[in-house]
């Protein structure tokens, strides 16, 4: 979701310095790829690994309450063309889900403000899950929600974790360049900097 459907990059890099900061801890540019696509327990868990499992989630309410307020602050920006695509899906009769590491708060807000949740048939938030991307469990379980076969599903990616996630998963992917290079993708076939670089019919000729 984030930096698929909307760019919340940039917040989430403050979000995350923000948070770090109150713990003592510094962020350097560096580090930030490897937090992009995890659940935030996640990446609490990688940066605080000497931290009890009594006080995490503690610690995932407080940077949630930063995350919440500089959304509301600023709203972030849909990625170019995605209403068009996901209308152009809706006319395929296509089904469509997000499969998204952030909790279910954020994720409805985020979708809400969006104006997409008219789209969409499910969302699979991270609380939904026990492991998180890379492992493939959040791909599985939309598929099963959805009532389809893993490998009839394509799957819009622009994290690291979440590419894994999903060819693990057996699921074809398609790489929007929002927040990685190309070359950090070794294994994907399919690249786009945005969705009007994407023709939706076009594309599953492609893929069958």
């Amino acid at each position: 979701m984030d930096g698929v459907l909307v760019d919340t990059e940039p917040i989430q890099e403050r979000v995350w310095e923000t948070f770090f900061a109150g713990q003592g801890i510094s962020v350097k540019k560096d580090d930030v790829p490897k937090m992009k696509g995890l659940r935030a327990i996640d990446v609490i868990k990688l940066f605080m690994p000497h931290v009890g499992e009594d006080l995490i989630n503690g610690l995932v309410d407080k940077r949630r309450a930063i995350y919440r307020k500089m959304l509301h602050d600023n709203p972030p920006s849909k990625i170019k063309g995605v209403t068009e695509f996901v209308q152009s899906l809706k006319e395929l009769k296509l089904k469509i889900a997000v499969a998204t590491s952030a909790v279910k708060e954020i994720a409805d807000m985020l979708i809400d403000s969006a104006q997409l949740k008219q789209y969409m048939d499910i969302v699979i938030s991270g609380e939904a899950v026990v492991s998180g991307k890379p492992d493939p469990e959040i791909y599985i379980k939309t598929a099963q929600r959805l009532g389809v076969d893993p490998k009839e599903c394509l799957v819009f990616e622009d994290a690291i974790s979440g590419v894994k996630a999903a060819q693990a998963a057996g699921m074809k992917v398609a790489v929007l360049l929002t927040s990685h290079h190309k070359e950090d993708f070794p294994s994907a076939k399919l690249f786009f900097n945005d969705f009007t670089q994407i023709n939706p019919a076009e594309l599953l000729e492609a893929e069958e």
